[in-house]
């Protein structure tokens, strides 16, 4: 499991290296949590993400960080 006390998911995004991984780990989120890009930017500069938000983006970051391993 990520510890987001550790990072923060603006910084996970960050560090995303290209701008395909960043548009897909995008477009999963905006999926899944039913919001729209300008709103995924707002809370990825702002830095807020609610406590079930942030639940669903882990598993998200798992499943990204597992893809890699393939």
């Amino acid at each position: 499991m990520i510890d987001f006390a550790d990072m923060v998911i603006s910084d996970y995004y960050q560090s995303l290296p290209t701008k395909e991984q960043k548009r897909d780990f995008r477009n999963k989120v905006c999926e899944r949590l039913g919001i729209t890009y300008p709103t995924f930017y707002h809370k990825i500069r702002r830095r807020f993400w609610r406590k079930a938000e942030e639940t669903i983006i882990e598993s998200i970051i798992e499943e990204f960080n597992n893809a890699g391993e393939d």
